[in-house]
């Protein structure tokens, strides 16, 4: 009869899915196989396959006929996007429509749709940075924590601070537990970037850099010292982590002179410990010959040899910081005398950056009287003429 004959033609279409990860990364490829079979009584026309990604996007496959028993595999890709979060379950849908032999649609569909998931597992970093109150010139410690709570490691870690100007940071002087920056680069700016390579940090992972910086000086108390801090990384299979930033700031602390600077005279004769030295390293690197970023007794002796303009000026510039140094003095000090008023110098810290400036400018007839006022000002502090309390 007319029904046992469509019974005969009924095509019964079943399809599967299959993925070669439950557990992934970002950047990487995963790989489907997806096959339709038909179990009916019937041939299968007009089969077509259509297949949707985790992000909505799709494939349609003609597969053509199936006899009964006959299946098709075909296979797919998807690449999972870097941007993808922790944890995220991205699934592959497919469905599977077909005609019997007289070009009617299949009878039952229930089951033409299949689909599998898989667990995204991408790594989550985080950082956080302080630094300690400081005495202008003595040393501050950063420490910089970075951290991965995701689910997946990283590799080619970098972290980058960039120290604010009046900042100042040496290998020789540092005396946090490290790791040591990879790189230092000084800015024509003044500021200073300390770079760590720091590699692969595992999920769950977590590690630190600890170093020491001092400031300049010059700084009045008050001043906020800041460094600008960065992580990146990459991860998965050629994925770039966003950026991850954090900052520090640490305030210049007060402090209360003594009152009795001492000459450029006593400081050529007496050699500074190693702690002021450091102090007016932090300030003024003119005197580092050496350049290995330290101020040794040999080189504030030298400083203070020779004669002429020039060198006057240096050695009165030099027992200025040398007195800041030792907190003889500070930089908010007030100074009042003819030479300061004329070129608008109100305390230590500008007397100090007008002497830094004019030792900067090469002597000529044209900036002979420059020096000879920058000179005779310094000497006014160096020698307590000038300061006012």
């Amino acid at each position: 009869n007319e029904s046992a004959f469509a019974d005969a033609l009924d095509p019964d279409l079943h399809l599967s899915k299959t993925v070669d990860a439950s557990t992934t990364q970002p950047g990487s490829t995963l790989h489907y196989t997806v096959t339709a079979r038909n179990d009916g009584t019937g041939g299968a026309t007009q089969v077509q396959l259509t297949d949707t990604f985790p992000d909505a996007t799709t494939s349609t496959l003609a597969l053509g006929a199936l006899r009964v028993g006959g299946s098709a595999a075909r296979p797919t890709s998807w690449l999972v996007p870097c941007a993808t979060s922790d944890g995220t379950v991205v699934t592959n849908r497919a469905v599977v429509s077909g005609r019997d032999l007289l070009g009617d649609p299949e009878a039952d569909p229930s089951d033409n749709t299949a689909s599998v998931a898989t667990t995204v597992r991408a790594p989550v970093v985080g950082l956080t940075a302080s630094a300690t109150p400081q005495q202008a010139g003595e040393a501050s410690t950063v420490v910089l924590t970075y951290t991965n709570t995701g689910g997946a490691g990283v590799t080619g870690l970098t972290l980058t601070d960039t120290l604010s100007r009046d900042t100042y940071y040496s290998l020789a002087l540092d005396q946090g537990t490290g790791p040591r920056p990879t790189t230092v680069t000084r800015l024509a700016d003044g500021r200073t970037v300390l770079t760590w390579s720091l590699g692969a940090l595992a999920a769950g992972g977590t590690g630190s850099v600890r170093f020491t910086t001092r400031t300049s000086l010059l700084l009045r108390p008050g001043a906020a010292v800041t460094g600008a801090v960065t992580l990146d990384a990459v991860f998965g299979t050629g994925c770039v982590l966003p950026t991850v930033t954090g900052a520090t700031s640490s305030p210049v602390l007060s402090s209360v002179p003594t009152r009795d600077p001492l000459s450029q005279g006593y400081w050529g004769n007496h050699p500074a410990t190693a702690e002021l030295l450091a102090r007016v390293q932090a300030t003024y690197q003119r005197h580092d010959t050496s350049g290995d970023g330290s101020l040794s007794t040999a080189e504030q002796t030298a400083a203070f040899a020779g004669s002429g303009t020039a060198q006057t000026l240096q050695s009165q510039l030099l027992a200025v910081f040398l007195n800041l140094a030792d907190r003889r003095v500070v930089a908010s000090t007030r100074i009042a005398s003819k030479t300061a008023t004329q070129l608008a110098l109100a305390d230590v810290a500008d007397a100090g950056r007008y002497g830094i400036a004019t030792a900067a400018v090469p002597l000529t007839a044209a900036t002979q009287d420059r020096y000879s006022a920058t000179t005779t000002v310094l000497d006014e502090i160096d020698t307590g003429r000038s300061e006012r309390y």
